[in-house]
């Protein structure tokens, strides 16, 4: 017997319903091997583990239009990457992988009551929830000062280019760097379309949408990345910045690589000397050593924490 849509509905919102009561327990498993990492032979087994369950849970979520705890399984990805590619020391890290399971808890119990507010507070504690762009900024009292924390979209394969991006952005600023990891530029897209990033990083050359292509496609969307930073690399000389307004740095590959990108990020994420102050429509070019740095800078970079 054919059934009519209104029953399809009624049983996708029931399966979404068991879905969403589900996560705790599934959370519980993933409480479980957050806090083996420490545990002799354990760590890559549980790192694993990890991976597998937040993209299986990032998936589900997803396909129930429960975007956000898709995005926060996104970031616990990063994280768990983030991990293998630095070599951080885990016992720092585990904070911060519980951190991202206690939002999954909340996204999950706001969107069970269908609570806007506080999908609001879990966004703005994930950081994707941008400043209404008519805020006003003023100087900040000693209660409402707090740590800006950098996100930044490393787009690389995992390998020698990436474990190297990887620890030159986690020296910039250690306390304070938050590193994403898109695999392609197509995955790269779909996560500038959601999430606001302060700077991306990646091969010009990487699968499926190059940089280049990727800046341009930026152009004709709307996003929370409209003024975000690029940084290409490159082996190619006759590789230059695409036309626009939005700020792209070109660094040459070659023996000095990690100090043009340390130095290049510290001027973007303000953490180095700071670039000086260009006017609209400006386009400056610097040589450093060998190799030439391109900046186009027209827009202010915008204030998404």
């Amino acid at each position: 017997m054919r059934r009519n849509l209104g029953d399809i509905e009624k049983a996708l919102l029931l399966q979404a319903k068991e879905y969403l009561q589900e996560l705790d327990t599934t959370v519980d498993d993933l409480d479980a091997d957050v806090l083996k990492l420490t545990e002799p032979g354990e760590t890559d087994d549980s790192l694993l583990r990890i991976s597998r369950n937040a993209h299986s849970i990032k998936g589900s979520a997803g396909s129930f239009g429960f975007d956000l705890i898709s995005t926060i399984c996104h970031s616990l990805e990063d994280r768990v990457s983030g991990i293998r590619a630095d070599g951080e020391s885990l016992g720092l890290q585990i904070d911060g992988l519980l951190r991202y399971l206690d939002l999954i808890r909340s996204a999950a119990r706001a969107y069970a009551r269908e609570d806007k507010a506080g999908l609001d507070s879990v966004k703005l504690a994930l950081g994707v929830n941008p400043r209404p762009p008519n805020e006003a900024v003023g100087t900040p009292t000693p209660t409402t000062i707090s740590v800006k924390r950098h996100r930044v979209l490393l787009v690389e394969k995992m390998g020698p280019v990436m474990r190297m991006a990887s620890n030159v952005l986690n020296q910039v600023d250690p306390s304070n760097m938050e590193i994403a990891v898109a695999g392609n530029g197509y995955e790269a897209f779909g996560r500038l379309l959601r999430e606001p990033f302060d700077c991306v990083v990646m091969s010009n050359t990487t699968d499926l949408v190059t940089g280049t292509e990727l800046i341009k496609l930026l152009a004709d969307c709307r996003h929370p990345n409209t003024s975000t930073p690029f940084v290409l690399l490159t082996s190619d000389h006759r590789l230059k910045a695409p036309e626009g307004e939005r700020q792209t740095h070109v660094i040459m590959k070659g023996a000095d690589l990690k100090q043009q990108l340390s130095d290049t990020c510290e001027r973007i994420l303000g953490t180095g000397s700071p670039l000086s102050n260009f006017s609209r429509g400006d386009t400056v070019k610097q040589v450093i050593s060998s190799n030439m740095l391109v900046i186009e800078k027209s827009a202010s970079l915008q204030d998404l924490s």
